[in-house]
């Protein structure tokens, strides 16, 4: 005897645990989230919400402005705008680590030449 209404709300999307689901008849729309436990009800438990679509129902979602309808409810896809952090600390850490051991060869004239006297003599 809920009143819901507009896309499935993420605290129903995130239970994992439900034995039984019954949303019929409320003014549910939008795409069924895919890998969520939802799509292994029966299309029944959907019944009377015209504007749902997507797994189990048989009708499909259609694409929205570009974009798969089924996105936009799944939390685990990734952002295609997400910062590459990956390789900003992969860059930050090659230079960290370069100037940390090439900078003061460079700066240092007598830590120079211990370090190539040091190269010549272990030959």
């Amino acid at each position: 005897m809920n009143r819901l209404s507009g896309n499935i709300p993420a605290s129903v999307r995130s239970l994992n645990f439900l034995s039984f689901l019954n949303v019929s008849y409320n003014s549910l729309e939008g795409p069924i989230p895919t890998s969520t436990q939802l799509q292994s009800f029966n299309a029944s438990a959907f019944e009377g919400n015209q504007k749902l679509c997507g797994a189990p129902l048989p009708n499909e979602c259609t694409p929205k402005n570009g974009i798969h309808a089924n996105k936009e409810n799944n939390q685990d896809e990734e952002d295609e705008h997400e910062i590459p952090w990956f390789y900003i600390f992969l860059m930050l850490g090659f230079t960290v680590g370069f100037w940390g051991v090439c900078g003061p060869l460079i700066i240092k004239k007598t830590w120079r030449y211990a370090y190539f006297l040091y190269e010549i003599s272990s030959m």
